[in-house]
């Protein structure tokens, strides 16, 4: 069996009785429409408010601000400044001035280079920072976290508040 729901906003009910005059009772126009356009706009400012990227960079932000100076035994930091297929295509000419650069290979065998190691979150983020300033073509630089020598996404390391923000988990 087919159920359906029907929703009527911002209309006052009234009681009369039968011999009320029926043609007094007036009825919005398009009330329907009004409705779903509402509820179509809230749903896309909802959807574009929470799209993963965003999601992401709201907890990160977040996370600067509340953990940034938090120092954890074991636990490091470092600048991710993207995968290479090629590593002859890195280009670090505008950035090299900033520290060393490091690279390691994934399991695909592309090349990782990264720079800094830092005990807190919050000198791999002023480090993405001056990075960004100096050179915009590495927009997808990140922190990442090292936990015992093991890599780990933010995301990873941080799955409660990033879970709980409703942030897809890669």
């Amino acid at each position: 069996k087919k159920i359906e729901t029907f929703v009527q906003a911002d209309y006052d009910v009234k009681m009369y009785s039968k011999d009320y005059p029926k043609d007094s009772i007036k009825t919005p126009q398009d009330s329907g429409r009004g409705l779903q356009n509402t509820l179509t706009q809230q749903l896309n400012k909802y959807d574009e408010q929470n799209r993963p990227e965003i999601c992401q960079a709201r907890v990160y932000k977040s996370l600067v601000q509340t953990q940034g100076g938090v120092e954890k035994e074991g636990t490091s930091y470092e600048v991710v400044l993207g995968v290479w297929e090629n590593e002859k295509d890195f280009n670090p000419e505008k950035i090299k001035f900033l520290g060393a650069i490091d690279k390691r290979k994934d399991a695909f065998g592309h090349t990782i280079f990264s720079m800094g190691v830092f005990s807190t979150l919050y000198g791999a983020d002023k480090l993405k920072r001056q990075i960004l300033e100096e050179d915009k073509s590495f927009s997808d630089a990140h922190a990442e976290v090292i936990v015992s020598g093991v890599h780990k996404t933010l995301p990873e390391y941080f799955i409660k508040e990033y879970t709980e923000a409703g942030c897809p988990v890669i």
